[in-house]
C-alpha cells in the first residue's frame, strides 16, 4: 500500500462525521439522546393531557346544563298537562255529573221519553188508565205489608256482546219496572275489554261519553246507555269514533249538543273512566258479596243472575222471585186487636212486583 493511499484512508474517515451533520443524521452510537426531539414529545404530551382536561370540564358543564334543560322541560310539561286537564275547554271535572258511588240512578223522569236513533229504537211502554188497579182503596187493608223495591245493578262494558243482549232483551221491562216503582235501577259503566279495539281504546272512550251525556244532558242517559249497547260495533273492531260517538248522543235528543260534543271529542272523562273500572274490577261490587269479573254483571237485590242475558223471561222470573222472597222476610206479627190476617190473594193487588212479559221484548229497527 503505498503512503498516499495510507494517508486517504485516515482523510477519508476524517471527513465522514463532517459529511453526516450536512445530511442532518446524527449517530446515536455513543447513546446520548438529543434533548430537542423529546422536548417536543413532552411538550405535545403536556397539550395532549391539557386538551382531555378541557374536554372532560366541558362535557361536565354541558351534561350539567343538558340536565338543567331536562328538569326544566319536564316541569314545563307537567305544567301544561295540568293546565289542560284543569282548563277551560271543558275538562275542569274531575268526574261526571249525576254520579252515585260510581254509578248513574236510572228515575222515571229518565225512562218517560222515547229514544229513535237507528237501529237501536225502543219503543216506549204507555201508561193505560186500564193498567190502575181498580180494587177501592177503604177495600184494602192497611196493615198489609208491600215489598220495597228491588235494587237492580247493571256492569257493562260498551263493548261486551253479553251487555248488549242483556240490553237489548230487557230494556223495556226495565223501564216498565222504573215506571211503576218495582225496581230501582243504576247503570255502572266499565272499560275492562279497553285493549281489545286495535288500539283505540274504544270501550274507555264508550264509557267516558257516557259521563259527557250524564253531566250535559242527563235527561237522555238511558237512551244513550241503550243506544251503545245496541248498536254496539263488532267485538276485536275499533269501534265508534269520537266524532260518531258525538253524533249518536246527539242522533237520540241529547240536550246542549255543543257541550256534549266538545266533552266527548275533548276525551274530558277518560281518566275518570280508567280510574273507575280499576277500582271496582275484580272487587266486589254495590254493596254485595259478588265480585266483578268480567265485563257484565247483573245483580238483583245482590245476588248474581247468572241467566241467559237474551231471554227476557228468564231474568224477569229471577226478578219476580227475588220480588216474592223480598215480601216475604219481613213476616209480620198480627196486634192483639186486629183479626185480619195478610191474605196471598191481596198480595198481588199490593206488591209492586215486576210481571214477567216476553212480549215487551225490544227489537232492534222497531
Amino acid at each position: 500500500m503505498s503512503n498516499e493511499e495510507a494517508e486517504g484512508t485516515p482523510a477519508q474517515e476524517q471527513n465522514a462525521p463532517e459529511a453526516k451533520p450536512e445530511t442532518g443524521i446524527v449517530p446515536t452510537t455513543t447513546g446520548a439522546t438529543p434533548a430537542a426531539p423529546e422536548s417536543r414529545r413532552e411538550a405535545v404530551r403536556e397539550k395532549a393531557l391539557l386538551v382531555s382536561a378541557q374536554q372532560k370540564r366541558s362535557r361536565l358543564i354541558w351534561r350539567s346544563v343538558i340536565g338543567a334543560v331536562v328538569i326544566a322541560v319536564v316541569a314545563a310539561a307537567a305544567i301544561v298537562v295540568t293546565n289542560v286537564v284543569a282548563s277551560e275547554t271543558g275538562k275542569p271535572l274531575s268526574e261526571p255529573k249525576n254520579l252515585v258511588n260510581g254509578g248513574f240512578v236510572v228515575d222515571v223522569d229518565l225512562v218517560s221519553s222515547s229514544t229513535s236513533a237507528g237501529n237501536g229504537t225502543i219503543t216506549e211502554p204507555t201508561a193505560t188508565p186500564e193498567a190502575t188497579p181498580e180494587v177501592p182503596v177503604e177495600e184494602t187493608p192497611d196493615a198489609t205489608p208491600t215489598a220495597p223495591p228491588l235494587n237492580v245493578a247493571i256492569f257493562a262494558d260498551y263493548h261486551d256482546a253479553d251487555a248488549a243482549a242483556f240490553q237489548v232483551a230487557n230494556a223495556v221491562q226495565l223501564a216498565k219496572w222504573v215506571r211503576e216503582g218495582a225496581i230501582t235501577l243504576t247503570y255502572y259503566p266499565i272499560a275492562t275489554v279497553t285493549g281489545q279495539s286495535n288500539g283505540t281504546k274504544y270501550s274507555q272512550r264508550a264509557m267516558a261519553s257516557v259521563g259527557c251525556v250524564a253531566t250535559y244532558a242527563p235527561q237522555s242517559l238511558f237512551a244513550f246507555h241503550h243506544e251503545l249497547l245496541a248498536t254496539q260495533p263488532a267485538p276485536e273492531t275499533e269501534g265508534y269514533t269520537d266524532a260518531e260517538l258525538a253524533d249518536l248522543a246527539i242522533a237520540i235528543g241529547a240536550d246542549q249538543p255543543k257541550k256534549v260534543r266538545a266533552c266527548i271529542e275533548d276525551e274530558t272523562f277518560m281518566a275518570w273512566a280508567k280510574k273507575q273500572t280499576d277500582s271496582v274490577a275484580g272487587k266486589k261490587v254495590a254493596d254485595s258479596k259478588v265480585k266483578l269479573e268480567g265485563s257484565f254483571l247483573a245483580l238483583i237485590d245482590g245476588v248474581k243472575y247468572v241467566g241467559n242475558p237474551s231471554n227476557p223471561a228468564e231474568f224477569a222470573q229471577a226478578v219476580l222471585k227475588a220480588s216474592s222472597d223480598a215480601f216475604y222476610k219481613p213476616t209480620p206479627t198480627p196486634t192483639p186487636s186486629s183479626t185480619e190476617t195478610p191474605a196471598p190473594e191481596t198480595t198481588d193487588a199490593t206488591v209492586p212486583a215486576p210481571t214477567p212479559t216476553v212480549e215487551a221484548t225490544p227489537a232492534p229497527g222497531t
